[in-house]
Formats: structure tokens, sequence, C-alpha cells
């Protein structure tokens, strides 16, 4: 249940990024996650530790609006 989870929040995070600038250890720009679903799943721990901490901020912030 635990990765069935993960995959729905995995899932969630990828429709929720509208845009971003990252690109892959050659310089290349990487697609929207929501464009290329099975993009996290290539992201290491630091990255998506990142993009987890800042979409609780992103999502107080809204609810706070």
């Amino acid at each position: 249940q635990q990765e069935d989870a993960e995959k729905v929040g995995m899932a969630m995070l990828a429709q929720s990024i509208a845009e971003w600038n990252w690109v892959d250890d050659a310089g290349k720009p990487l697609p929207l996650p929501k464009e290329q679903p099975d993009l996290t799943a290539s992201l290491n721990g630091d990255e998506m530790n990142w993009l987890l901490s800042h979409m609780g901020a992103l999502t107080t912030d809204v609810v706070k609006n």
C-alpha cells in the first residue's frame, strides 16, 4: 500500500509542476513531469526532497491566500 501511495503522490507532484528549468547532467532541458510522468522516477533523492519540500510551501501559500 505504501508503494501505491508513493505512485499517487508522484503523479500528483508531476501534474502540479507548471514549469521548470531543470536540465540533465549534459545540460539538456528536462521535459515537464506532466509531459513525461516517469521522469520523477529518474530524479535523485536530493531532487525529490527539494521538490517535495517546496510543494509544501506552495500548498501553504495557496491555502493562506
